[in-house]
């Protein structure tokens, strides 16, 4: 396989995470458009707090300027965004900041429509975004030269490869400039044992339509990250906001009758992931990270 491409269990004609993203045309609907991410609900974070509740494209904005603010991300930096998917982050990035966003993704649709976005949004300069198709378990030479970056960021991407997060550490730490800062918001795998067989079936049909091998759940997740020699500055567990976002994904797949590419109906599939992360079989983080 390519690097960076997970050649799991076939669903319909996804023979991987590359063909989920390339074939898929659901994200749009459910999500938002060009939104493949999850989403940050401030209701959840605030304790005693009477906030809106933020439907699931609200709260994937949201996300995004969570993981801005905390990073530190201003005008004079330069971001590397890993599994950059249709160039949202890298749009939404350079708007609100003025820093310039390098994308990189492993989908050449994604690519292609990444760089729509860039051209036609108000207020991006030209050459303010780049994107380059690749994996960032060996980054392009091309995003490199670009570099060194102040700032490498990823949204629920690293996942998709987790039996190489040490070799894409490695690559983190080889595009970030002295002093850099990683912005990282994950998808994760268990955090204690299954309870039931039902438990252990509803994370293996996650793990199935997201051609998913290995997850690492919080704490090997940190380890890994410690060994790799980086610093966890900032840490925080977003398994509640997981858990809000495919809630409001099975409603909405529901409503739609939206099919997963071998004919499951979507909403069952997003109704297993809610269980999942009930039993915490999955989850989801937000850290931020400085190089030893």
């Amino acid at each position: 396989a390519a690097s960076g491409v997970v050649a799991g269990e076939s669903v319909g004609q996804e023979q991987s995470q590359r063909d989920f993203y390339q074939i898929n045309n659901l994200y749009d609907t459910i999500s938002g458009q060009d939104n493949i991410h999850h989403g940050f609900y401030p209701h959840l974070a605030r304790d005693g707090r009477e906030l809106v509740v933020l439907d699931n494209v609200q709260a994937s904005m949201a996300l995004t300027q969570r993981m801005i603010a905390l990073g530190g991300i201003d005008r004079t930096s330069k971001v590397l965004d890993l599994g950059c998917g249709k160039g949202l982050s890298c749009s939404t990035i350079a708007k609100l900041t003025g820093a310039s966003c390098v994308g990189v993704d492993l989908t050449p649709k994604h690519i292609e429509r990444a760089n729509a976005l860039a051209a036609t949004t108000a207020g991006i300069e030209r050459g303010q975004l780049t994107f380059v198709e690749g994996s960032f378990t060996e980054l392009p030479s091309e995003a490199l030269a670009l570099g060194p970056f102040s700032h490498v960021f990823s949204q629920v991407a690293f996942c998709h490869v987790h039996a190489e997060l040490p070799a894409i550490l490695a690559q983190v730490k080889q595009a970030l400039a002295p002093g850099g800062v990683a912005v990282i918001n994950d998808m994760l795998g268990a955090s204690g044992p299954p309870a039931s067989e039902d438990d252990v079936a509803d994370a293996a049909a996650v793990y199935r339509r997201l051609h998913f091998e290995v997850l690492h759940g919080h704490q090997a997740w940190r380890r890994i990250v410690e060994e790799a020699g980086f610093t966890l500055e900032h840490y925080e567990n977003w398994d509640a906001h997981m858990l809000k976002s495919y809630e409001d994904r099975r409603d909405k797949a529901e409503a739609l009758g939206a099919e997963m590419a071998d004919g499951t109906p979507l909403a069952t599939n997003f109704e297993q992931t809610v269980r999942a992360v009930r039993a915490r079989q999955i989850g989801m983080n937000f850290a931020i990270l400085t190089v030893d």
